[in-house]
C-alpha cells in the first residue's frame, strides 16, 4: 500500500506542477484543462531520479456516489538509458472499485527496485476517459488522484483538476475495427475467424450511442458460419437480411461491441508456397437512423469505416512438413533460450508442449530475449507458426508474441539475420492468444540452429514455435572443434569473454578483454576471432578460431589486441593436444537465468576460472563477475544482453 510517510499532497488545476523532494524530481501535466463528457484526457508523470530506489505507483479517478467520473484505459511506461532496469513490471494493473466491471478506474503499477546511474528520467502516460455520471454539471471539476512511493518509503501525492463540459449538438462518434485473428492463415484449416470491435471515438464523440449497426462486406470465397460475443461486450444481434449486419441497442461511453465472426472458405487461387493469396474484409457502423460511413449523405460525423486483410497460405508441394520421424522430416534436438521462468521453460516453446516459453520474471517484457531451435542435422526451412499463451486465471492477463526476428546458422558461432532487403526482416505474428499464425520465411533458409528472438509482445512474452521443411543436402565444414555459445579463459593478467551474439555489425567483435583487476573496462579482440579455445605455454600463444564461417585458425600475436595469425588446421590441433595447455571455461547451455533465482544470478562453483591478480571470474546466466573474496561476494562485470 501506498500508506507511508507523506511528503505532499497537493491540488492543482493548472497545466504542469512541479516538485523537487529529497532530490528526486516529480513533474505531472495533462493535455487540456477541460473536456467534453465522452472523451479522453492524457495526463504525463515524469520521474526524475538520482538514486537507485523502490519505484511504485498508485492511479485513481475520482468518485462521486460511489460511482467514478472517469475511467482508466490505459498507461504506459518509458524510460531513459540510465535507468538501466527494475525488478519489478511496467505492465498496470486497472481493475474497478465497484461490482461494474467496465468502470476501471484504479491503476497500480510496481516497477519494484529501479536500478540507477548518475540521473535517471522515467515518463508513465495514463489515459482517462470522461463518463455519464448523474452527479455532472457544466464546467465542474473532477480530479484524478496521482501517487508515487519511492525511496524510505516517501510518498510524493497529487490530484490534478479537469473541468468537464457539455456539448450543444451531442453526437455519438464510433469507431470500427475488423481484424483477421492471424494475418496469414494455413489453407488446410478451412476457416477463418475476423475479431469486429465497435467503441467510442474518444477524440470525437459527444454522446452514447442508443443504437446501431455494423456492417461486414467479405471477400466472395467466403461463407460466414457463425458469431461468437467476447468477454465485456455489449448485447448483438445478426440482423436477418441477406447480407452480414449486426446490431447493437445502447453503448455508452465506456462499453464495447465486440465478436469474432467464423468463415469457411473454398479456395479460388492455384498460389502455393510464399505466393499468398490475399483477401480484403471490410467494416462500416451506423449510430441512431444515420446514413453509414460509405453513404454521400451523413446526418453527422457519427462514424468510421475500416478495411483489413490478410492472407491464405498453401504449402509446398514438397520440402514444407512438420518435424517428425519420416527420411526427409527436420527433427528436433533441444530447445534452449535466453533465460526462462519456472513455469515456461524451453522445451515448452514446442508446439507438442503445454504452456509456452517464458523468459525469466524480470526479463519478460525485455527485447533482447530469444528461443533457440536445434536440430538434429542441417535442415532445408520454408516457414515457421507461432502461438501465444491464453489466461485461464480471469485477471486478462493473456499473453502472446505479435513480431519477432529470425536469426539462423549452421555452426552456432556466426548468426544471421533474415533479411529484407538491406533491413532485418521483421515478421508479423500473432493477434490474440489463441489459434496458428502461419509466417512464411522470404526464401530458404539453411541451419543447424535457429533462433526467435520477440520484437512486440501483449502484457509479456510467451511463445510456442513449429518450423516446417526438410533435411538439407548441402555438405558444410564444420569447425575443427564445437564452438559454445559463451566462453571464458584467463590469459596472463587479462580475462577473455566470447559470446556469440545474433545481430552483430561487419567488423563487430565477439570476444573482449579486461584487465582482472579492473573488470569495468572491456577491450575488443579483432572481429575474425570469434572463439579463443585454449592457451598454449609452450608458445605462450593464444589459440582461436574465426572467419565467416567459424572454420579460420587462428594464433594470437605479439599483442592480444592486434590482428591474429592464420594458421594451418593441423597446427592448431597439434597444439590444442598439448600437455599442460589451459582450455577455455565453456558456458553451458544450462547457464542462464531462471526465474530470478539466486543460483542462476551468481557463479556455481563449476563455473569459476582460478584466480587472477587476487581476483576471481566467474559467470552466471546473467553475466560475468568477480569477487576480491574468493567468491564470497561477487560484482556483475558485463552482462550477455
Amino acid at each position: 500500500m501506498l500508506a507511508a510517510k507523506l511528503l505532499l499532497v497537493l491540488f492543482v488545476l493548472e497545466k504542469c506542477f512541479l516538485e523537487e523532494v529529497a532530490g528526486f524530481q516529480f513533474e505531472l501535466s495533462k493535455s487540456t484543462d477541460w473536456q467534453y463528457v465522452g472523451r479522453c484526457v492524457d495526463f504525463t508523470l515524469k520521474a526524475t531520479l538520482t538514486a537507485s530506489t523502490p519505484l511504485s505507483l498508485k492511479v485513481r479517478a475520482p468518485h462521486v456516489s460511489s460511482v467514478p467520473h472517469m475511467i482508466i484505459l490505459g498507461s504506459k511506461v518509458s524510460k531513459e538509458s540510465n535507468c538501466t532496469s527494475y525488478t519489478g513490471s511496467s505492465l498496470s494493473n486497472i481493475t474497478a472499485r465497484t461490482n461494474n466491471a467496465e468502470l476501471k478506474d484504479d491503476l497500480k503499477i510496481d516497477l519494484g527496485t529501479v536500478t540507477v546511474t548518475g540521473t535517471c528520467v522515467m515518463y508513465f502516460d495514463f489515459k482517462f476517459q470522461l463518463i455519464s455520471h448523474t452527479s455532472f454539471s457544466n464546467g465542474a471539476v473532477i480530479w484524478p488522484g496521482f501517487a508515487v512511493q519511492y525511496k524510505d518509503e516517501a510518498v510524493f501525492a497529487l490530484q490534478h483538476g479537469v473541468k468537464t463540459m457539455s456539448s450543444n449538438s451531442p453526437q455519438p462518434t464510433l469507431n470500427v475495427k475488423v481484424e483477421p485473428a492471424q494475418p496469414v492463415f494455413d489453407a488446410s484449416q478451412s476457416k477463418m475467424v475476423v475479431r469486429v470491435k465497435v467503441s467510442h471515438d474518444c477524440l470525437r464523440t459527444l454522446a452514447k450511442a442508443t443504437s446501431a449497426e455494423v456492417t461486414i462486406d467479405k471477400p466472395p470465397s467466403f461463407t460466414y458460419s457463425k458469431f461468437t460475443k467476447n468477454t465485456g461486450s455489449v448485447d448483438v444481434t445478426k440482423k436477418a437480411v441477406s447480407g452480414l449486419v449486426f446490431q447493437i441497442g445502447v453503448m455508452d461511453f465506456q462499453q464495447i461491441m465486440d465478436i469474432d465472426i467464423e468463415f469457411t472458405f473454398t479456395p479460388s487461387s492455384s498460389k502455393q508456397g510464399r505466393d499468398l493469396e490475399n483477401v480484403v474484409f471490410y467494416a462500416d457502423v451506423k449510430a441512431q437512423g444515420s446514413g453509414s460511413c460509405a453513404s454521400e449523405v451523413q446526418d453527422y460525423p457519427i462514424c468510421d469505416s475500416f478495411s483489413a486483410g490478410g492472407a491464405i497460405y498453401r504449402p509446398f508441394q514438397t520440402c514444407d512438413s512438420a518435424p517428425g520421424s519420416g527420411n526427409d522430416n527436420i527433427v528436433y534436438e533441444s530447445f534452449y533460450a535466453s533465460s526462462y521462468s519456472n513455469q515456461g521453460q524451453p522445451e515448452q516453446g514446442k508446439f507438442s508442449s503445454p504452456g509456452a516459453w517464458q523468459p525469466s520474471n524480470s526479463l519478460k517484457t525485455n527485447l533482447r530475449q530469444y528461443l533457440e531451435v536445434r536440430f538434429t542435422s542441417l535442415v532445408k526451412l520454408r516457414r515457421f507458426a507461432v502461438q501465444g499463451q491464453c489466461d485461464t486465471s480471469g485477471y486478462d492477463t493473456n499473453r502472446y508474441v505479435k513480431a519477432v526476428e529470425v536469426y539462423h546458422t549452421v555452426n552456432g558461432a556466426t548468426w544471421k539475420p533474415v533479411m529484407e532487403g538491406s533491413h532485418i526482416k521483421v515478421f508479423q505474428t500473432n493477434r490474440k492468444c489463441q489459434g496458428t499464425t502461419i509466417v512464411p520465411l522470404p526464401y530458404d533458409i539453411e541451419a543447424k540452429f535457429v533462433r526467435v528472438r520477440p520484437v512486440d509482445f501483449e502484457n509479456a512474452i510467451a511463445m510456442k514455435v513449429e518450423f516446417y521443411g526438410c533435411k538439407s543436402s548441402t555438405s558444410v565444414k564444420a569447425p575443427p572443434i564445437e564452438i559454445p555459445q559463451r566462453s571464458m579463459i584467463s590469459y596472463s593478467d587479462k580475462i577473455i569473454v566470447c559470446s556469440s551474439g545474433m545481430n552483430r555489425e561487419i567488423g563487430e567483435s565477439s570476444c573482449h578483454f579486461t584487465n582482472a583487476s579492473d573488470g569495468q573496462t572491456w577491450q575488443a579482440l579483432h572481429f575474425m576471432v570469434r572463439y579463443v579455445a585454449f592457451y598454449n605455454k609452450a608458445t605462450d600463444k593464444l589459440y582461436g578460431l574465426g572467419g565467416p564461417e567459424g572454420i579460420i585458425t587462428f594464433q594470437s600475436s605479439s599483442t592480444i589486441e592486434e590482428p591474429w595469425d592464420v594458421i594451418p588446421k593441423i597446427e592448431f590441433t597439434s597444439r590444442r593436444a598439448a600437455s599442460g595447455d589451459v582450455i577455455t571455461l565453456a558456458i553451458s547451455n544450462d547457464t542462464v537465468v531462471i526465474n530470478d533465482d539466486e543460483s542462476s544470478l551468481l557463479p556455481g562453483s563449476y563455473d569459476v576460472l582460478p584466480d587472477v591478480d587476487s581476483f576471481t571470474y566467474g559467470f552466471s546466466g546473467k553475466g560475468v563477475h568477480s569477487s576480491k573474496d574468493k567468491g564470497s561476494s561477487w560484482s556483475l562485470r558485463a552482462t550477455w544482453w
